[in-house]
């Protein structure tokens, strides 16, 4: 059976290499023909000996290396607490940063790693000074550098708002942007601030988007020299996007051909939806995927914990598909525009790996290869990972099922987030089991 064939420069005009892998055909031999084959742009096909040679070798498997970062006595941190949940991670000045949540008390957790080792400290959430609270709250935050300055936003349950911590030169601050206990003029008394996403600009904005369960829209915050401002995005007929239906969660963000892109999912039609900020039209919106009238037009219940992250000269999405439990994939190439694949999931999928596979994938580029980790919710949950390089997409089982020193049998991979850091990807995500943050990194 022919595996792939490749055209080269050889002896002859329009020379092809023909890779050939065993087949079944029952008295077939090595010069039969058969099944007639013609190859466009080829008046005739001479004879030659057949050369038969192996197919390009695959890349040899990554060494990574594994530990938990914090969640019981034995780990970095040595805080013996369900810990770890929706990590957010960011490089700001040549160290590593990451902020979790302390399911056990309720805290933003902050870590970082420098030259001399791992630090942390409680952000918020037991009281202190410059703004902090006794609260609980630190659930699912979000991180990004802006003016050489941290800026952390997180949700608070006890007030059902959206917390916003940022540091300087005098050390932390923090504020209630929005929500009952804001201050703030804009600013709405509904429960807002579930599952941020923060992006700085390159018109010099801070940006952030969240959910708003109250209503069911997408809130956008932006800062600039006169402060915050606040409007409804996407979710009922008076919001920008002017679609009346339950969504705004999990929302992802990217700049790409100066333009910032927002992905996030349409709960009460099943769909994903995007807009973006066009700095002359201002902002469109459209179903990239879920029905029959959208951009890819699959009918089914998708996009769910979108990521986004810009690859060379693509934009490149990951989702869920609910309805089939695959892991979706989407591309926009700057010039004919979308592109979707099930990349993993179903026998027909790119790696023809059969699962419930996909939820939370996270995505990140480094030494020009695009890498995607993500959860397998099937035998216990597990961590999968994903990575594309000249010779194509590879698949691997990163954690969950044991192994290499360091890798546990456990729930492993849940929302994991992955960021370039030190020539390394370095990969945090929470174990279901142990109730630990987990932390990897390659060699």
């Amino acid at each position: 059976m022919i595996q792939s064939i490749l055209t080269f420069n050889g002896p002859s005009d329009n020379d092809i290499q023909v890779w050939f892998e065993p087949c079944n055909t029952s008295g077939a031999a090595l010069g039969d023909v058969v099944v007639p084959a013609t190859f466009p742009g080829i008046s005739s096909v001479s004879a030659a000996q057949p050369i038969i040679s192996a197919p390009p070798t695959p890349p040899a498997p990554v060494p990574w290396y594994f530990e938990n970062l914090d969640g019981d006595q034995g780990s970095v941190g040595g805080h013996n607490y369900d810990l770890g949940q929706s990590p957010a991670a960011v490089e700001y000045n040549s160290t590593l940063q990451t902020f979790y949540n302390d399911a056990s008390n309720g805290y933003l957790r902050h870590a970082w790693s420098d030259s001399s080792g791992w630090h942390s400290e409680v952000l918020d959430g037991a009281g202190g000074a410059n703004g902090r609270l006794t609260a609980n709250l630190g659930g699912t935050p979000t991180v990004t550098v802006y003016n050489n300055t941290l800026q952390v936003f997180y949700y608070d349950v006890t007030h059902h708002g959206l917390r916003h911590a940022w540091s300087d030169s005098t050390g932390w601050h923090f504020e209630s942007l929005d929500g009952s206990d804001s201050t703030i003029a804009g600013h709405y008394s509904s429960d807002v601030g579930k599952t941020p996403n923060v992006v700085a600009t390159p018109d010099g904005r801070l940006q952030v988007v969240y959910y708003d369960q109250t209503n069911g829209n997408l809130r956008h915050a932006y800062s600039d020299a006169t402060g915050w401002h606040f409007e409804n995005l996407d979710g009922d007929p008076g919001s920008l996007g002017h679609l009346d239906s339950n969504l705004g969660t999990d929302p992802t963000s990217a700049v790409f051909n100066g333009r910032l892109h927002l992905f996030y999912r349409d709960i009460g039609n099943g769909n994903l939806r995007h807009a973006w900020d066009d700095p002359t039209t201002g902002w469109h919106f459209e179903t990239l995927d879920g029905d029959a009238g959208s951009t890819a037009g699959l009918n089914a219940d998708t996009g769910s914990t979108p990521t986004a992250v810009v690859y060379g000269s693509t934009l490149q999405l990951f989702y869920y598909d609910n309805t089939n439990g695959n892991l979706r994939h989407a591309w926009d190439d700057g010039t004919v525009g979308w592109h979707f694949e099930n990349l993993e999931g179903d026998s027909g999928s790119v790696s023809n790996y059969v699962s419930t596979v996909g939820l939370m994938p996270t995505a990140t580029v480094l030494n020009g290869n695009l890498q995607v980790f993500y959860y397998e919710a099937q035998d216990g949950g597990r961590l999968r990972h994903a990575f594309n390089d000249a010779t194509g997409w590879h698949f691997e089982n990163l954690d969950g099922l044991g192994g290499q020193t360091g890798r546990y049998i456990a729930n492993e991979g849940l929302d994991p987030v992955a960021i370039p850091y030190g020539g390394h990807v370095q990969l945090l995500y929470y174990d279901g089991t142990n109730g630990n943050l987990r932390h990897v990194w390659s060699q």
